[in-house]
């Protein structure tokens, strides 16, 4: 495309180019700056002829800007070169390579579509890219391919160097935990104006029995604020509990944090990091690698009743998770929550869609509450079609798959008690062991009651089998009044799948026909 002019001739002679730059450098790039980039741009504009000529407000300095994690329309200084360009207020774009334009092929495609688009010509100084070039955008592509390449080479040396300093024992997770700060050699250094408080927390948790809330709202009315200047909650405490930093020991690389393009959002091309968890053999767990502000056994005692209190901990299980899928892609469709300040508002979404955008699966979501009231609607009525004869064989088949799970969950504790034993029959006689003997009691307790509610249901289960036909017969009028424990049980037990398409749910039952109905007016 030919540039366009601005201004009119004289003589023959062509009226100047207007020239924007654009500079990027990124928090892990200091050693080459904007103003590096900007110089050497308009040097590079200088040689090409007086004509070319760089205005000081078409200079666009994107400072600190993470071009791997922050989208390239999201960038401030680019959105105002796009705005430029719109008021037709650039001829010529110049940026010193690609890789400080974008780290994303598709980006960086994105970005010269629209530039030429509007008659632009876009120049790159490290590839002696241009536009104006036959066959340019062959090359365009080939060294955007490159500079990702090359940001995925530098994130794959970056996290191999931290795992290497971690493993010295070395402090590489950001801002270091409350309580601790990092001293010159890289180790954290325990902060004795922050230490007394943290110890505080896992006493009053671990040996008065205080709750994580609790010791909030004490610390709270005290006046005590966390290491960032903010109040303390019950994940803030939850958090200090959970963290062996706190023992001396060091845990690195647990979790992963991927940049990925957030396609839900309205903002084009926006992205947003997600937290995913690694294997434990990728982990790095260095013991006595700091001073410990607590002593393990404390620790230990705090963890292991924490997972005593996860463990039960009612949950939320939404009514069709499990069983309902997306008729489009085949995956599940995940229960979402959203509050706002005059509701909580609850959906089924195709899982697919949540996390690769509408192109991906274009199944929309539907409305939790009304779909799980249509489910259980049309189940009571298929139920009242039926008689009693054709639904006792799948409660046997869905009791005897329950009883076969509960064996296992069984034979599982068994396995537990026998190793908690071995422990604390070994605490008995080694004083290192000695503290840890009431908290392994405790679990021992804890399992065998489990382990005994589970041999209960197992004998009954035989005795009361007869009677869940009648059972469910007796509960069909007021099945969408049940408590929701219940609701899921029969659900579970008597939908073997429930299939969305578009505005059609396909219900298969485990005791009669398939029900494939439209859904809507009822959803």
């Amino acid at each position: 495309m030919v540039a366009k002019r601005w201004g009119c001739e004289h003589g023959g002679r062509e009226t100047r180019m207007r020239c924007a730059i654009y500079a990027r450098v990124s928090t892990d790039r200091q050693g080459e700056s904007v103003d590096h980039q900007v110089s050497l741009l308009r040097e590079f504009a200088k040689r090409r002829g007086q004509d070319w000529e760089v205005l000081e407000h078409l200079v666009f300095e994107d400072e600190g800007v993470s071009a791997t994690k922050v989208s390239i329309w999201t960038r401030p200084a680019m959105k105002r070169l796009m705005e430029a360009a719109e008021r037709s207020e650039v001829d010529v774009v110049l940026f010193k390579g690609i890789s400080r334009l974008a780290r994303n092929t598709q980006e960086a495609l994105d970005v010269l579509d629209r530039l030429r688009a509007r008659g632009l010509r876009v120049l790159s100084y490290e590839e002696s890219y241009d536009s104006a070039k036959e066959n340019s955008n062959f090359m365009f592509t080939m060294h955007a391919a490159i500079a990702e390449y090359e940001a995925e080479k530098i994130g794959v040396r970056v996290r191999l160097g931290n795992k290497e300093k971690a493993k010295s024992g070395r402090w590489v997770g950001g801002t270091p935990p409350d309580g601790y700060y990092v001293g010159r050699d890289g180790h954290l250094v325990p902060d004795d104006a922050r230490a007394g408080l943290i110890r505080s927390i896992f006493e009053r948790y671990a040996l008065d029995g205080s709750s994580c809330a609790a010791i909030a709202r004490e610390l709270n009315a005290r006046g005590e604020t966390t290491s960032t200047g903010n109040g303390f909650s019950q994940t803030a405490v939850a958090r200090i509990l959970d963290n062996e930093v706190y023992a001396g020991h060091l845990v690195y690389n647990r979790r992963t944090d991927r940049t990925v393009r957030d396609y839900d959002s309205e903002v084009p091309g926006k992205k947003k990091e997600r937290r995913m968890p690694n294997v434990r053999t990728e982990w790095v767990v260095v013991h006595c690698a700091h001073p410990p502000l607590v002593t393990p056994d404390l620790v230990q005692m705090a963890q292991m009743r924490r997972g005593r209190v996860r463990s039960q901990a009612p949950r939320t299980t939404h009514l069709l998770t499990g069983v309902l899928s997306c008729g489009r892609c085949r995956a599940p469709l995940i229960a979402q929550v959203k509050r706002t300040a005059k509701r909580v508002y609850r959906y089924y979404v195709c899982r697919t869609y949540h996390q690769a955008g509408r192109q991906a699966c274009a199944q929309g979501s539907v409305p939790a509450d009304d779909l799980e009231s249509y489910v259980l609607t049309r189940l009571s009525e298929r139920l009242r079609e039926v008689s009693i004869n054709v639904l006792a064989p799948a409660l046997q088949s869905a009791c005897a798959q329950g009883e076969e799970q509960a064996k296992r969950e069984r034979e599982r504790i068994n396995r537990q008690l026998t190793r908690l034993t071995d422990a604390w029959i070994a605490a008995q006689v080694d004083d290192v062991l000695a503290g840890q003997a009431a908290s392994i009691r405790g679990r021992i307790a804890r399992l065998t009651a489990e382990r005994d509610a589970l041999y209960k249901r197992l004998t009954q289960a035989g005795l009361h089998r007869h009677k869940r036909a009648q059972e469910i017969y007796a509960r069909l009028v007021d099945l969408a009044q049940d408590e929701p424990a219940m609701k899921r049980y029969w659900v579970q037990m008597l939908i073997s799948s429930l299939v969305v398409h578009d505005r059609t749910l396909l219900i298969q039952y485990t005791f009669s026909s398939s029900d494939d109905t439209p859904i809507d007016g009822n959803v």
